[in-house]
């Protein structure tokens, strides 16, 4: 009996080797599977082999992936170029691709004139609504009221602030006849009445002096006027042999 229905529906071409599907995409893409593997050959991303081709979400670019599931297309991010415009400027967008969120506008801006009076280049945009917090980057050059001594420093740096020092270098010549390794700061400091009070640093330098007996050089650390002592080398000089 079933074998007789079988045959019926076989002579009628109901039953055949294969069935066709349809993608709900490209509705004209007709794909014939006949083994549980042509599934996963025509259809592998719940489509067919065709370019999706669909609008992205939020965005005018056509999807180039292949053709998918509703909910992959949806997941997806555009890989294409970002063509937004970022607000209040217009400058474009510096993102690689259009599925990333702009964020805050980083497009560079010359000639931007600042509260102190100079320009600066290469300011980011997102600052310019706040010019105030921008750090000024020009090189200005500037009185030291406790010393005298003139500095090049960055505009936006302050001589009022307690971390400073002045960097020159100390001019004094200590009395062992070397320079004198401090710097300004270093060596003239405030006491506790508010007076300057100068005080240099140790002479690093080693003495090399001549031993008042020998050729030898002191290689002591400089111990200014004081004495060098006895020589610690062996003795170079050797004692003459007389013939008789």
């Amino acid at each position: 009996m079933w074998n007789d229905v079988i045959g019926l529906l076989q002579e009628s071409d109901f039953i055949g080797n294969f069935f066709s599907l349809c993608c709900p995409r490209h509705p004209d893409t007709i794909l014939s599977a006949s083994t549980p593997e042509d599934f996963a050959r025509s259809s592998p991303e719940g489509g067919c082999r065709l370019t999706c081709n669909r609008p992205q979400d939020g965005c005018n670019h056509l999807c180039q992936a292949r053709c998918h599931s509703q909910a992959m297309h949806l997941a997806f991010s555009c890989s294409q170029p970002c063509e937004r415009l970022q607000s209040p400027y217009g400058h474009p967008c510096s993102k690689a691709t259009c599925g990333e969120n702009c964020g805050i506008c980083m497009f560079k801006v010359d000639n931007v004139v600042l509260p102190c009076g100079h320009s600066n280049d290469g300011i980011p945009c997102s600052k310019l609504e706040d010019l105030t917090s921008i750090l000024c980057q020009t090189v200005v050059e500037r009185d030291i009221l406790t010393c005298g001594h003139k500095i090049s420093m960055k505009c936006f740096e302050s001589l009022h602030l307690p971390i400073f020092k002045c960097p020159r270098p100390c001019e004094k010549t200590l009395a062992c006849g070397h320079s004198c390794p401090g710097t300004c700061t270093t060596c003239n400091q405030r006491g506790r009445d508010g007076q300057n009070v100068v005080k240099h640093g140790v002479c690093p330098k080693l003495c090399g002096r001549t031993f008042p007996n020998c050729n030898h050089k002191c290689q002591t650390r400089c111990h200014g006027n004081s004495d060098c002592g006895s020589c610690p080398y062996s003795c170079q000089v050797r004692k003459c042999s007389t013939s008789k």
